[in-house]
């Protein structure tokens, strides 16, 4: 689309000595008009802010479409939905997105615009979709949070006594944080374990704190920063299991106002109030560095976004957006008109919105490069869940778990709670289980067990099969060893299956143990191959580019005239299947 002279956009230099931004013509007070660096007609309108994850962007419109663009404003792909659209986009590290209809049907969407999965919520949802650690998703409705895994298989579902006040957040640990109307505030763990406690008065905002923010001791648990409508800030810490931490929280001082939206930075928290006012409150300090005017308002029900980073502090809303270095001085401050929605600022300092009138701006507001490694995937996770690692030989009954009856009745339990959708709580020491008997162990990793008798294959093999069920990305290691190091076929070919349903390796670590197996002469076992045929085409569709560059050389080797003719018919229809 051709750029024209925008008549909505005013960029307002702050009292600074030296130009900024590359409008070294312009003097440090001075107004004046911006050009965009380029302009994409979409189509429709926004509904929500755009999604920035590795090198794209991604919009939700009012039509039913969810729009990829590059940072560079060229259309990659258009998905659309077959009905009306939430406002909200969730996008996984590897570059899925996670979008519902207003009927409440979820729908999962890889990073090449083809649809992974559907599910049909109870309800539909009421924020966007978070991402756990290991690619988990807790989708939240009105009054309700479910869990389900990358890969559509639902963990556990719990309906709340309330309606949420505002859209949950992910704690420092992994888990959820949330509050009802009536001002009780939820801690809720990665498995759906649920803790509530009455607090002073409804807050306003509540905000996730690391462990040294909150100035905890020990083992860290959940915390939080909560603002509230008459300007109070506390600290509460908790727990790993979910009680409130008895040492004392810091006294903050008050903002001197209505909190309308806030972010976190190590142990800073920048705060802006609905008169407009922006303050930078230190927790380790207890005090307010600095307060000043952001220049951004809002009416009445509207949202305003805030972002922390290296650069400084970025205030947004569809009227304007406002950027300070974290000493208080302005960068500047950009008059909007006519936006739908949201802006957002990309690590390569471009902000970018959709206007009503169907067109999606680009303005550089930085120069200044982040310090970060460039990847066409998002951040990795910020911690582990530690899916598999119990120590189940610390159990007295260890060894009678693992007799030919026990196994049978507890693969048929776990097989009844996976189906059902209600894991829960039990998916640790499950995986745990299930891993032990699918890597055959004789003896527990501790060696302080008796001997135990082999598990037979049958039952290692649907244990395979429930642990990709299970489908946290954290199993993908032991998967990939049983793969690689075990001497049946049998298990071999259930492992790969696994992996493949599980779908998330963006690192690559099983499509390169499947290359390294195709090659070796021995490993020409025709499930075996079918069966790594299906997985790698099944983590090329999850995960897209660069797995592919790995995935597909694989699979054309596999489709090749001297492999056995189901696997070559396996390969060509993943093959077939990713040009799509």
């Amino acid at each position: 689309m051709t750029a024209r002279k925008p008549l909505r956009q005013t960029l307002v230099l702050g009292l600074l000595c030296f130009p900024l931004l590359g409008l070294a013509a312009q003097s440090p007070s001075a107004a004046g008009e911006i050009e965009p660096i380029w302009r994409e007609a979409l189509g429709g309108a926004v509904l929500g802010p755009p999604s920035i994850q590795g090198e794209t962007l991604a919009m939700v419109c009012d039509g039913g479409n969810l729009k990829t663009y590059t940072l560079q404003g060229s259309l990659l792909w258009d998905f659309f939905a077959q009905g009306r659209l939430s406002p909200f986009i969730t996008r996984s590290p590897e570059g899925s997105s996670y979008i519902c209809r207003t009927n409440g049907t979820l729908i999962a969407v890889n990073r090449v615009g083809r649809e992974l999965w559907r599910r049909r919520l109870d309800a539909p949802i009421s924020a966007p979709v978070i991402l756990g650690w290991d690619g988990r998703l807790f989708i939240p409705s009105a009054r309700g949070i479910v869990c389900y895994t990358a890969a559509g298989q639902r963990l556990w579902s719990r309906q709340l006594q309330r309606p949420l006040a505002f859209p949950p957040c992910l704690d420092k640990t992994g888990g959820l944080l949330a509050v009802l109307d009536t001002g009780e505030l939820l801690t809720i763990n990665p498995h759906g374990l649920i803790r509530s406690r009455p607090l002073q008065a409804l807050p306003s905002l509540v905000l996730p704190l690391a462990l040294s923010a909150s100035q905890g001791r020990g083992e860290p648990g959940p915390a939080a920063l909560l603002l509230y409508p008459n300007g109070a800030a506390e600290v509460l810490s908790f727990t790993p299991s979910g009680a409130q931490a008895n040492y004392p929280a810091p006294a903050l001082p008050p903002l001197g106002g209505v909190p309308a939206a806030a972010a976190i930075r190590g142990g800073m928290a920048a705060v802006t109030l609905k008169n407009g006012r922006i303050v930078l409150l230190s927790l380790a300090e207890q005090s307010i560095r600095w307060s000043a005017e952001s220049g951004v308002t809002t009416g009445a029900g509207e949202a305003l976004g805030m972002l922390f980073n290296e650069w400084g502090i970025y205030v947004f809303s569809k009227n304007a957006a406002a950027g300070f270095y974290e000493d208080g001085r302005r960068l500047w401050i950009l008059e909007i008109r006519g936006a739908g929605a949201l802006p957002a600022l990309s690590d390569d300092g471009i902000l970018y919105f959709g206007g009503i009138d169907w067109v999606l701006d680009a303005y550089r507001l930085e120069d200044r490069p982040l310090d970060r490694p460039r990847s066409p995937f998002g951040p990795g996770p910020e911690g582990s869940y530690r899916i598999g690692a119990e120590n189940l030989a610390s159990l007295p009954d260890y060894t009678f778990f693992f007799s030919e009856g026990a196994i049978k009745d507890q693969l048929a339990l776990i097989s009844q709670g996976v189906l059902a959708g209600q894991v829960g709580e039990r998916e640790g020491p499950w995986a745990a289980y299930l891993l032990e008997v699918a890597e055959n162990l004789k003896n527990d990793p501790n060696k302080t067990s008796p001997a135990r008798s082999a598990a037979p294959l049958h039952r290692r093999k649907e244990a395979l099969h429930l642990l990709g069920r299970l489908g946290s990305q954290e199993l993908i290691p032991r998967l990939t060893a049983i793969y690689s190091q075990d001497p049946e076929p049998v298990i071999k070919a259930a492992a790969a299956e696994a992996i493949g349903r599980i779908g998330i390796d963006p690192q690559g670590i099983a499509i390169r143990a499947f290359t390294a197996h195709a090659a070796l002469p021995s490993g020409q076992d025709e499930q075996v191959l079918r069966n790594t045929a299906a997985a790698a085409g099944s983590l090329c569709r999850f995960t897209g580019p660069p797995v592919t560059e790995l995935g597909v050389p694989l699979l054309s080797s596999l489709a090749s005239k001297n492999r056995p003719s189901l696997v070559q018919n396996q390969a060509l229809a993943e093959l077939a299947s990713l040009l799509e």
